[in-house]
């Protein structure tokens, strides 16, 4: 584990055998402790990423930060290295260890927030909607709560079944295809874990808030898939808001400054109501 200022790099917060799952922590400048905590889960289909890696969304962390949130971006195992649901059971890891030494990092254990991209939308869903249940918590700190108070997915991924290769650039019925590779193979042959896998399969008046976000010209995961999870989230009755960027791709490049602002001003509030 390494300091630099306020700042915690490579702390593990779980072990599976000899496989050491990591994050850092950024303490805020400005505020006062205890800290509320956003999680960060970064995108890459699963199959590649990981906590530093720096694409134009991570602007949300860099201001969220300024405005006295702590950060913490952590690791999950990819799909080379282990199927679904490793994944989730590493993010729901990280939870329950932040809020376990919460007190030791001057985070405030009943304000944590999550928001992810892409890959890691999917799974700051999941957490958000699994939490209040014992779905996918396995290994240390069982007796605490994974759950999180409030989740913003960026180009979320809500129902692998309605994906096909009309509208999606990963057709997940090619073996080859990083949702194949998350599962193990093509979706029909996996179907029960799908099931488990999708956000909506999950959809209940015990969700926190969420903030959707998803370009309508998103080339990768079609902006219906944000679409679908917001209107489920409605229909349960659960405050969930959807922002369609308009002519917005996979993720923030290519936007106008004033369309970037508007995106960090929205998650920056969304986050402030709730936490």
């Amino acid at each position: 584990m390494e300091t630099e200022n306020k700042n915690i790099y490579d702390l593990e917060f779980a072990r599976i055998g000899d496989r050491s799952l990591l994050l850092d922590l950024h303490i805020p400048e400005n505020g006062v402790p205890p800290y509320p905590v956003i999680v960060w889960l970064f995108g890459g289909g699963w199959f590649r990423g990981d906590r530093r890696g720096r694409p134009v969304v991570r602007l949300v962390d860099d201001n969220l930060h300024r405005h006295g949130y702590a950060i913490a971006a952590i690791d999950y195992r990819l799909s080379g290295e282990a199927k679904f649901p490793a994944q989730i059971e590493d993010c729901k890891a990280a939870i329950r260890f932040l809020r376990k030494h919460a007190e030791s990092f001057k985070l405030d254990a009943n304000k944590i927030g999550v928001w992810g991209f892409s890959a890691g939308a999917h799974l700051a869903a999941l957490l958000g909607l699994t939490g209040s249940t014992n779905q996918f918590d396995i290994g240390d700190n069982l007796a605490i709560s994974s759950q999180v108070q409030a989740v913003c997915a960026f180009a979320v991924t809500s129902d692998f079944r309605q994906l096909n290769s009309e509208n999606s650039y990963d057709d997940p019925h090619d073996p080859g295809s990083a949702i194949a590779q998350l599962f193990g193979g093509p979706i029909q042959e996996k179907m029960d874990l799908v099931i488990r896998a999708n956000p909506v399969t999950y959809s209940s008046q015990y969700a926190p808030p969420f903030l959707l976000i998803h370009g309508d010209k998103d080339g990768v995961v079609p902006c219906e898939q944000s679409k679908i999870l917001h209107n489920e989230l409605i229909k349960a009755g659960v405050d969930s808001t959807l922002y369609i960027i308009p002519d917005g791709d996979h993720g923030m490049a290519g936007l106008d400054q004033t369309e970037v602002d508007h995106i960090l001003n929205i998650t920056k509030d969304f986050f402030q109501k709730h936490l």
